[in-house]
């Protein structure tokens, strides 16, 4: 390259440099960043072989693994008790705004499903990313974050299981959705968002078509919390399948409805919810694996459940709680395939010691009883004790 030229785009990147510097240094003086997270580190343990969501770890405990009664070796190995210590649920955001109507957030998690006792080689994840605009009485959010249709969940140190399969629903997805202050006793929400999720390369039914998930939800502001309702709908394209090579699929439908509470009574504060709805798990709602249409049997799968969730400080600096979850499939062993899982359950208890006002130590009980559809030895019950320190900033 001749010298002068060389010269010349040397000046030329410099200049542009310098001025998208003096533009970010700018920019930034108007944006207030703010960091946030949680270290979270405890010791598990668990009386038998459990699972988390579909895999076979302690990341985030959801029930209690299927045992078999034959070999005798896998026997044994299912029935054992097991232990390990976690960081993975630990999680580090930054809150991004620019004066009192632009927002935005970032967030991730140490959370590796592939890693029951994770090390150096712990993947992280994306766990939201979103933009929320306010004007007037409204605010437009869009953006991979909690859903809509999520509502409330339940008090716990098992922050990612947060009774998933067990009684909460609605989970993290992309949307984009508007809520309105009607007043200071009502906020209305409407959303559009992806029919579920789809993490692999190729599409599928989640994104055929034109009509996204529409969601709309209602809170109730009362003097003591909040009631809410919330419903979710979506269509799935099954016909334009290319796996329809006989053209005997049939679109299909999925959505749930629920109310859900968040109300404190002095020094108790309760949260619930109950739901219903049908092809749950195509929207990736994480209400109970399993509630998927089959195209081969032309099936849906209806689903419920709900939770109960209960606090109390115990002074100034300790906390305990307590609660209960459950979902289940109706006519689970018409609709589900053999050894999916068929109901859910778990009774929690818990208290935590603040040695600090942003660190505790805690301790939690958990006791789950899984029904799978099987012939034998279709029902599993796990307890799991979790004891540990949280750090929050």
């Amino acid at each position: 390259m001749d010298r002068n030229l060389k010269n010349d785009l040397c000046q030329k990147f410099a200049i542009v440099g310098s001025v998208l510097i003096l533009f970010a240094g700018t920019w930034a003086q108007a944006l207030e960043v703010k960091p946030y997270g949680r270290l979270k580190f405890s010791s598990i343990t668990a009386t038998q072989k459990v699972m988390s969501f579909s895999k076979e770890t302690h990341s985030a405990i959801t029930h209690a693994g299927q045992t078999a009664s034959t070999p005798e070796a896998q026997k044994k190995y299912d029935e054992s008790a097991r232990s390990t210590f976690q960081t993975q649920q630990s999680r580090l955001g930054l809150n991004v705004s620019e004066g009192d109507n632009l927002k935005g957030k970032v967030e991730i998690d140490f959370v590796d499903f592939n890693q029951s006792t994770h090390g150096a080689g712990n993947q992280f994840r994306i766990r939201q990313g979103y933009i929320e605009y306010g004007f007037g009485d409204f605010t437009l959010t869009g953006g991979q974050k909690w859903i809509t249709f999520s509502g409330v969940v339940p008090h716990t140190y098992n922050i990612v299981q947060a009774s998933f399969y067990s009684g909460n629903s609605g989970f993290i997805g992309q949307e984009l959705s508007l809520k309105w202050n009607a007043s200071e006793a009502f906020t209305l929400y409407g959303a559009l968002g992806a029919r579920g999720k789809n993490t692999t390369a190729t599409q599928t039914k989640q994104e055929l078509g034109y009509l996204p998930a529409l969601t709309l939800r209602g809170d109730v502001h009362l003097g003591m919390g909040l009631v809410g309702f919330a419903a979710i709908y979506g269509k799935m394209n099954n016909e334009d399948l290319d796996t329809n090579t006989s053209s005997t699929f049939e679109d299909s439908t999925s959505y749930a409805y629920k109310v859900f509470t968040d109300l404190k009574f002095s020094v108790l504060n309760l949260k619930s919810e109950i739901f219903y709805g049908e092809n749950t798990e195509d929207l990736a709602l994480l209400a109970l694996a399993g509630s998927n249409y089959s195209n081969a049997n032309k099936r849906s799968v209806q689903t419920y459940g709900g939770f109960l969730s209960l606090s109390t400080a115990l002074g100034e600096k300790s906390s305990v709680w307590a609660g209960y979850g459950m979902a289940q499939h109706n006519k689970a062993s018409e609709v589900i395939a053999a050894n999916g899982l068929s109901r859910n359950e778990l009774i929690r208890l818990g208290a935590d010691y603040a040695a600090k006002e942003n660190f505790k130590f805690f301790l939690e009980l958990t006791h789950f009883q899984t029904q799978y559809v099987a012939t034998t030895d279709a029902d599993e019950k796990a307890t799991v004790a979790e004891l540990g320190m949280n750090l929050t900033f």
